[in-house]
């Protein structure tokens, strides 16, 4: 009895957390307590220890007790408010779980737009250099198809001019001779006047001895 008692009135001064978390002093308060009960029975109470501690079950108390009914709100009220807290760390937790991954998903976001601005920017500019290149190869092709046309065109004016040459120096001492025929004869032999005039040309005429001459356009050199 006297133990129990002593249990019950030094539990009776400290709140459930406190016998939770000061369990030595509980252990040193109800060892002073009983010590001096102890020593009139010839008894020494050596060790104290708290091997369990736990709230009594609710169905031991009665509602209609004054000092239960009180027990049920104080433990009901403690319930109630640790189940308050429990609900708000976990609704904060799990806002505080969902705005991370919000703000993870976002930054995923915009490293992938990042990425693909940088592939684009890197198309764009392999597209750039490319017609920069095929434009370049045209104007080159183009350079040396104009040099090629303009060697074509000088080498052909060369050799016109050439030719041009060459058949002036053939003609040297020919030239065309035309003759209007007029009237009346040749008393000249012609035969004298044939003389050194290509194969079938023939002059039908006197060019020195006659005033009167015929014929049309021949090519030769007269005689002398």
């Amino acid at each position: 009895g006297k133990f129990v008692d002593a249990l019950r009135a030094v539990a009776a001064e400290m709140t459930l957390e406190e016998l939770h978390e000061m369990r030595v002093d509980f252990v040193q308060k109800v060892q002073t307590a009983v010590t001096e009960d102890l020593l009139k029975n010839g008894l020494e109470l050596e060790t104290v220890s708290l091997t369990a501690l736990d709230q009594t079950d609710q169905s031991f108390f009665n509602p209609q007790n004054l000092f239960d009914a009180q027990g049920l709100t104080k433990v009901t009220e403690e319930i109630e408010e640790r189940r308050k807290q429990r609900n708000a760390i976990e609704q904060d937790t799990e806002v505080a779980v969902r705005q991370k991954n919000l703000e993870a998903e976002r930054q995923k976001l915009e490293l992938d737009k990042e990425t693909e601005y940088a592939r684009l920017q890197q198309q764009q500019e392999i597209e750039t250099r490319k017609a920069q290149q095929q434009s370049d190869i045209a104007m080159q092709q183009a350079e040396k198809e104009r040099e090629s046309s303009e060697a074509k065109i000088a080498a052909k004016q060369e050799v016109d001019r050439a030719q041009i040459v060459a058949g002036s120096d053939g003609n040297v001492g020919r030239a065309p001779l035309q003759l209007h025929r007029l009237a009346g004869g040749c008393a000249c032999s012609l035969g004298k006047h044939n003389q050194g005039i290509a194969p079938g040309q023939r002059i039908t005429g006197c060019m020195h001895h006659c005033p009167r001459v015929v014929v049309g356009n021949v090519t030769g050199r007269p005689h002398r």
